[in-house]
């Protein structure tokens, strides 16, 4: 997943309020990668020793953040539910709706996006309910829209989303983050900023000053309410016409039987890794 590491450097600027006199400055997200190590047995173990350490090692997928407003609203959908439909909801999210470069064909790509929005309704079905049913749907399918602006730049193969711009929570809807606009108006002092915090560089001036300068160009604050406003627009027109929408979803039987007919009827390659998919989501509910 591509993290833009100064997206969290926003600083307090109101339209109403003087906007050099008061900041702060939030904890810098910097791009990295989480690597998979390889283990290897170094004893003899029996077939059914290994099948009871497979059983008992279990993978858990990192939460998705993607904006402030995203993560504290899947947080809040989570929070009492059991770890089980906790790890399903983080495990689609990231395998489905926004997996990793390993899924480079974009038709692959778009039968798991169909798949988890279908595997996203059964949780909402059986396990939520009420509004915060209705909410889950509704941040899962944002992420969806953000999932299916995927460009990927030839020259670096660095992948990027059109994202909303970060509002942390509780902040006022006049609020800008910095680093946002920086990258609106300064895309060069952008690019400087973040070298320097990926480097170690002074990137703290660079920031206060680009907010002193800030500060005296009130339409970058005009602009860049305009570009927030452009970029929600295009993800609400995001339509998805999925092929796996009338499975069924009645119990978790009937659901693997129904997307096992609707995966044989698929003209891809790699079907393989549909059911493989579907195997681990239904191998996480399981022991409920």
């Amino acid at each position: 997943m591509n993290i833009r590491s100064i997206d969290n450097l926003g600083i307090n600027l109101y339209r109403k309020n003087a906007l050099a006199n008061q900041f702060k400055t939030e904890t810098p997200f910097i791009n990295g990668k989480i690597t998979e190590h390889e283990y290897r047995d170094l004893l003899e173990i029996s077939p059914e020793g290994r099948r009871l350490a497979d059983e008992a090692i279990q993978h858990h997928t990192l939460p998705y953040y993607g904006t402030a407003e995203i993560y504290q609203s899947l947080q809040e959908v989570m929070e009492g539910l059991d770890p089980e439909v906790k790890e399903a909801i983080n495990y689609l999210i990231q395998s489905n709706l926004m997996p990793d470069g390993s899924i480079a064909n974009p038709e692959d790509r778009a039968a798991l996006l169909e798949m988890g929005l279908v595997q996203a309704r059964y949780l909402a079905e059986h396990y939520l309910s009420g509004d915060r049913a209705a909410r889950f749907l509704e941040t899962i399918d944002k992420i969806a829209a953000i999932a299916q602006t995927r460009t990927v730049d030839p020259d670096t193969g660095a992948v990027s989303y059109l994202t909303p711009f970060q509002r942390p929570e509780g902040a006022p809807e006049d609020y800008i983050n910095h680093g946002e606009l920086m990258r609106l108006v300064e895309p060069e002092t952008y690019k400087k900023l973040h070298e320097q915090i990926i480097q170690g560089g002074d990137w703290a001036r660079t920031l206060v000053d680009f907010v002193i300068r800030a500060a005296e160009h009130p339409e970058w604050r005009e602009r860049y309410f305009q570009e927030q406003d452009s970029i929600n627009a295009r993800l609400n027109q995001v339509t998805i016409e999925n092929r796996y929408q009338e499975a069924n979803r009645s119990e978790m039987a009937s659901f693997l039987k129904d997307m096992e007919r609707l995966i044989q009827q698929e003209t891809l390659a790699n079907r393989d890794l549909l059911r493989q998919n579907m195997a681990y989501f239904f191998k996480l509910l399981e022991k409920m």
